[in-house]
């Protein structure tokens, strides 16, 4: 575990997409362990990431540390005031566990979701990620679909602002 280091977070750009790819695939493989299927892991996810980062319906952003990046998030806004934000990926590399790069990506997640309930997906092997948004409110449901060695992916809510909070983010929102 890092110790707590100054990290910057940033709009990603069609040029990170090679730096993200291997975050995702350093993460991925760290979580997984020996259930990572190694036929997917040689996957090449950079045409993806390239994609993701230039989708207007997404907001992608990146942790840099000595400019390095170190971590990012996807967010899919909610497009409805009826409808729920969902957190597509957080991923942090495994040298940077413990030092606040999570922290600073989630904190952009709860910009960009508003005052909207949310959802994301966790794989339930994955007992890192689950403690990580128990201790931020979120919730596990029964909805799932099937994972890697026999464990579901299991979709997580989180619970919309009131509005007297509503109000105080919109106040704090940078503008975009």
């Amino acid at each position: 575990m890092r110790a707590r280091q100054d990290f910057t977070t940033r709009t990603a750009e069609p040029a990170d997409a090679e730096a993200i790819t291997h975050v995702h695939k350093t993460g991925r493989a760290s979580y997984y362990g020996d259930a990572l299927d190694l036929d997917d892991a040689q996957r090449d996810r950079q045409p993806m990431w390239s994609q993701i980062i230039k989708d207007p319906t997404k907001r992608t952003a990146v942790a840099e540390h000595d400019g390095q990046v170190v971590g990012f998030i996807t967010v899919t806004p909610a497009m409805r005031s009826e409808s729920r934000a969902e957190l597509t990926s957080i991923y942090v590399l495994p040298s940077f566990f413990g030092a606040g790069v999570a922290q600073q990506l989630y904190d952009l997640f709860l910009i960009y979701r508003g005052s909207h309930g949310a959802q994301l997906e966790v794989w339930d092997g994955n007992d890192r990620a689950k403690a990580f948004y128990a201790r931020r409110g979120w919730s596990p449901t029964d909805q799932s679909r099937p994972g890697a060695a026999g464990r579901p992916f299991v979709t997580w809510h989180l619970a919309g602002i009131d509005p007297p909070e509503r109000t105080l983010i919109e106040r704090f929102t940078p503008d975009r």
